[in-house]
């Protein structure tokens, strides 16, 4: 054990963006004497037809479309050992926000380890609760075939006031804001069962909007206010983050596939010949009378698109006032368009911002700890697979909190 922690000077892992569209895959290499990564490689195969119907999901095309993946990965003879992060978003995946205050009997007592272990005993067992209600609402399964992938504090807070760690210190009222990503059991099942097969160690199950809120608000220089927006190949997901904290993330179904199947029916052309249309549109090489032609054409899937954001704003807009800065990434919205029509839209009173809404397209070079060996490849399309990586990276150079650890043991024992 010695030997594997100290001995080796560069850890490997293979990140996993799994969609219903399509498996995007990196390898991605740490170096733990710099606490720097890179990435070495980067491949995407796309499903041969949807891998998930209704209720069920393929695991034989799951599997069939990332050892095509794999097979695209170049690997130095070099590197032996390797980890895989699978990173799931709001298809199949889901996130809870939950707080709980823990009112003290003796105000005055100092805070001792044991009532921090109590109180996120209480945290924990309340929010699971409370996410399989959600969870069965949500996505029609059972309460009990939810399977919690991740916990994580977001806030400690002493009658008010935020603190690192509560142990210590006194006072009237523990405040903990807890975060859990979960999803059907069935479906960790076939990550867990896929890293067999391809006798890879399983590293984890990331929940994607909840490591690019991390690597947002790691690099933030005020408290974070914002609307993230990915959109995805079929599916949109927008998260609220309000003072540091993920507060909500909803989904709805429209992605960059929509912009294509409008292009190919209003060109009469094959579906990879749209998509290939669209890509130099996105990439600004068409001539000036082309591009107005595609403008047109995806102006009434745009609005569907605006219509639908309004609802999500309006659901998170009931009791305050929504975040101007908006952050834009995804695949599927690498068209530009989607700037300007949520820039330009003349929201309603109902749906009131701080200031005027700006948007954001987060670039790669803000993961200032990461590099990649040969091209950069586009933002919108894979800084998600960035800020899983990065999620690693953090995992791996920083001790976790002991309230941390004991949250994670707490969630483990609660959901077994």
């Amino acid at each position: 054990m010695i030997k594997h922690i100290f001995g080796r000077k560069y850890e490997h892992f293979y990140i996993l963006d799994f969609g219903h569209y399509s498996i995007k895959l990196a390898l991605f290499e740490i170096d733990k004497q710099t606490k720097t990564g890179k990435f070495l490689d980067f491949s995407e195969a796309v499903h041969s037809r949807h891998v998930v119907s209704g209720e069920t999901a393929d695991f034989e095309r799951i599997l069939a479309t990332a050892q095509k993946a794999f097979s695209r990965i170049k690997v130095d003879k070099k590197v032996k050992r390797k980890y895989i992060a699978v990173g799931v978003a709001s298809e199949i995946a889901y996130g809870h926000s939950f707080t709980h205050v823990h009112k003290r009997e003796d105000p005055n007592r100092k805070i001792d380890s044991i009532e921090v272990k109590n109180a996120l005993h209480n945290a924990e067992q309340r929010a699971y609760e409370d996410i399989r209600k959600k969870f069965s609402a949500e996505s029609g399964y059972a309460e009990n075939e939810v399977s919690i992938i991740s916990s994580a504090i977001q806030n400690i807070k002493i009658d008010g006031y935020k603190v690192a760690s509560p142990e210590g210190k006194d006072g009237e009222e523990l405040q903990l804001d807890i975060f859990n990503s979960y999803l059907p059991a069935f479906y960790k099942k076939i990550f867990e069962d896929m890293a067999e097969h391809l006798k890879i160690p399983l590293f984890g199950i990331i929940y994607e909007p909840h490591s690019v809120f991390e690597s947002l608000n790691r690099r933030k220089n005020e408290p974070l206010e914002a609307l993230v927006i990915d959109v995805g190949g079929r599916t949109t997901r927008v998260s609220l983050i309000r003072k540091d904290r993920l507060e909500d993330i909803k989904m709805f179904s429209f992605g960059g596939e929509s912009l294509t199947r409008k292009i190919a029916s209003d060109l009469k052309v094959g579906f990879w010949e749209a998509e290939g249309i669209k890509g130099r549109y996105a990439a600004n090489r068409l001539g000036e009378s082309a591009k107005a032609t595609i403008e047109d054409i995806l102006q009434t899937e745009l609005e569907i698109f605006l219509r639908a954001l309004r609802m999500v704003f309006k659901e998170f807009s009931h009791t305050t006032l929504l975040p101007s800065k908006i952050f834009l990434h995804g695949a599927g919205g690498s068209v530009p368009l989607f700037d300007s029509i949520i820039q330009k839209k003349k929201w309603k009173a109902d749906l009131s911002f701080f200031t005027p809404p700006k948007i954001y397209r987060p670039k790669l070079d803000m993961f200032e700890n990461i590099q990649t060996k040969d091209k950069v490849p586009s933002a919108s399309k894979w800084f998600s697979i960035y800020s899983m990586a990065d999620f690693v990276l953090d995992s791996i150079n920083n001790d976790e909190s002991s309230a941390s650890k004991t949250l994670n043991r707490m969630a483990k024992l609660i959901e077994n």
